[in-house]
This record gives C-alpha cells, sequence and structure tokens, in this order.
C-alpha cells in the first residue's frame, strides 16, 4: 500500500518529494490503525458514550492518519543512522523555510506588514513599525531582514529615512530576535549545545536537554537583548550617531536615501517571486501558522514529558523538546498546504514547489553541519 500510494502520487503530480511522503506517510498510518481504533473507544467510554464500532472506526482513522504522520516524522529522522537529533535538526530548518516561503506566497507576510504600516507617517513612527515587524518575524533571521526591508524600504523612502539607518533597525532586530525566540536559529544552538556534551565524558543520561539550557541561557545573552533594546531607544529618540547620523543628515538634506557606492538590500521576492496576484491579504494566513506551532509545541512538550506522578515542572524538564518543534514546524507548514488549498490559491505542485523554494532559501543561509 505505501509503495503504491507513493508511486501513484509521484506519477499523478509529478513531485516525488509528496509521492515519498506520503508513502512513509501512508506506512505510519497503517502501523497506527488499530492504536487509533482502541485510542477512539477509550475516549467515547471515557465520557461515558456508548462504544459504537463504526463511528470507532471512523474517528480511529483519523487519529491513525495524525499519529501516524508523527511516526513518519520520527522514521525519517532514524533513517540516517545514529545522527537522528542532527536529522531533526535539518527537518526543523527545512520546515520553516517551507512554512516561510508559503506565507509570503499566500500574502500573510505583507497582511501583517500592510496592519504595521498602516498608521506610517513620520520617521520616528516607520522605525518603530520596522522594529516591531522585525520582533514578530521570529522564525527565521534571512526571513525577517529580507521581508521587513523589502516591505518598509518605499515608506522608509518617502519619508526621506535613510537606508543606513533602516538597514541598522533591520539588522539589529532580524539575527538577535532570532537567537532568543523558537526560530531556525535556535535549532541549530541547541545542536551545536548537544555536540558540546557529546565531548564531555558527562553519561547520557545524566545529560540535560537541549532545549532548556538554551532557555537557561538567553539572561546571558546580553548581545542580542541589548541590540533589540538600543534599536527601541533610537528609534524613540530620533538620537541618531557615527555614520548613520551623516546618512541621516544627508537624506534629510538632499533627499538622497542611499549613499553615492550603496548597492540594494536583497529582495526576497528574488527567492520566492511576488505573492499570488490576486489573493487578498489575510492576516490569518501569517497568524495562524505560527499559532499552530506553539501550540503543538506546547501540547508535545506535556505528552512528551508526561509520566504519572511528575509535577508540570517535571513535565517541561523531561519533555522531548527538539522532536516536538519539528512536529510543530511540519503542522505549521500544513496549516499553509491547508489555506493554499481551501482558498484554491496554489495547486498541491505549486505547493511543493513553494516549500522546496523555502528549503534551499534554508540550506543558503545556514552552516548546517
Amino acid at each position: 500500500m505505501p509503495l503504491i500510494l507513493a508511486i501513484g502520487v509521484a506519477i499523478k503530480t509529478r513531485k516525488a518529494i509528496i509521492g515519498l511522503f506520503l508513502g512513509v506517510w501512508s506506512g505510519g498510518a497503517i502501523y497506527r490503525y488499530f492504536d487509533g481504533v482502541d485510542l477512539a473507544a477509550s475516549l467515547f467510554n471515557g465520557v461515558g458514550l456508548p462504544s459504537y464500532e463504526p463511528l470507532n472506526i471512523v474517528v480511529g482513522i483519523i487519529i491513525a492518519g495524525f499519529w501516524g504522520s508523527i511516526d513518519a516524522l520520527q522514521w525519517i529522522s532514524e533513517s540516517v543512522g545514529e545522527s537522528v537529533f542532527n536529522m531533526q535538526i535539518i527537518l526543523l530548518v527545512l520546515f520553516l523555510g517551507s512554512a516561510i516561503a508559503m506565507i509570503w506566497k499566500l500574502g500573510g507576510t505583507l497582511a501583517a506588514a500592510e496592519k504595521v504600516t498602516e498608521y506610517v507617517d513620520s520617521k520616528r513612527k516607520a522605525g518603530l513599525a520596522a522594529w516591531l515587524m522585525g520582533i514578530g518575524l521570529f522564525f527565521d533571521d534571512y526571513a525577517n531582514a529580507a521581508i521587513v526591508g523589502t516591505t518598509m524600504k518605499d515608506i522608509s523612502d518617502e519619508l526621506n529615512m535613510s537606508r543606513e539607518k533602516l538597514s541598522y533597525i533591520v539588522d539589529s532586530t532580524a539575527a538577535p530576535v532570532s537567537t532568543l525566540a523558537l526560530s531556525s536559529w535556535v535549532a541549530f544552538q541547541m545542536s551545536m549545545i548537544n555536540t558540546g556534551y557529546e565531548a564531555t565524558d558527562i553519561p547520557a543520561s545524566e545529560v540535560p536537554s537541549s532545549f532548556l539550557i538554551f532557555i537557561k541561557s538567553i539572561p546571558f545573552n546580553m548581545y542580542s537583548i541589548l541590540a533589540i533594546v538600543m534599536v527601541g531607544i533610537i528609534v524613540v529618540t530620533q538620537r541618531d550617531f557615527g555614520a548613520m547620523l551623516s546618512a541621516e543628515h544627508r537624506a534629510r538634506e538632499t533627499g538622497k536615501v542611499n549613499g553615492e557606492k550603496a548597492q540594494p538590500m536583497q529582495d526576497i521576492k528574488g527567492e520566492l517571486g511576488d505573492p499570488i496576484e490576486g489573493a487578498p491579504r489575510m492576516l490569518r494566513t501569517f497568524f495562524v501558522p505560527v499559532l499552530v506551532l506553539l501550540g503543538v509545541v506546547t501540547v508535545g512538550a506535556i505528552i512528551t514529558g508526561y509520566e504519572p506522578g511528575r509535577t508540570l515542572r517535571e513535565i517541561l524538564i523531561n519533555a522531548n523538546y527538539i522532536f516536538t518543534i519539528v512536529v510543530g514546524s511540519f503542522a505549521m507548514v500544513g496549516s499553509t498546504w491547508y489555506y493554499a488549498y481551501f482558498y484554491d490559491y496554489m495547486s498541491v505542485g505549486e505547493s511543493v514547489d513553494t516549500s522546496v523554494k523555502g528549503f534551499k532559501i534554508q540550506y543558503i543561509t545556514k552552516p548546517l553541519s
């Protein structure tokens, strides 16, 4: 069955990637079928409803489908042999890239940007808008810089804000925010933490969760914290300094927002193209995928860390965060595919192509190892 599905979908869609994944997923769904039916019966009995076999089967199939997707991700991670953690990091980075690309094509990022910049009529407000957008787009530093820079440059040009100052605002929020929030760079940091522990003589059973170590390290990440705060201070007070002050004088007095030797900022349109033509700009295509990511990670942490008798703190300490985040990022991609299909914005093939372009962006900009 998995083999027939993989080959059939690949031939039908001419996209081998989706066929291969659905083949693995169908294996997981079949593997979990009886578990799903039993769980459905337990759920009905648990709330006092009679166990009705046909209904148990229908609900069990749905449960097996979701459960099978989790198994599929685990099997893909384990297919590389001993480097399961590194494979999970790669999957996380690729899924985040896919989600970023899909949200861009669906117009979600522009919808959020337009909402933020709706009331911008001064340099201070333009700076605040760029700062807030930079904090909000925390999934990836490259996408952050490309999207905020692309969105704000026309507005800042009209207000005679120098590109030097805009570049400072964008750059000093993109990377610092991505090193503090749930992003592809956090995944890379966790891989480095894990590698550091592997180089020690500490028994594997005593090695703490790399995610928890990352969380505990946040208060000591003074560069990122101060960089983000400093941008806010400069934007609000309008107290520029150094070369940025000279650039602001040039932009205000001559109207030249770019210096003589300046090169244009990189545009995400060059990588992904324009958003879908005619698609309405809906905030839900930006916020729903983000909420799906956060929701799945929260629930997954509780499920993977739960054991009878554990307190909430013990559950959070013992949760399998890295795999939970992989599942969350996968669900995030799934939510963007749902919108593409529900609103008839993209075919399955177009969604696959967009996701692969998101993969490429992450491969180019992340030093995966």
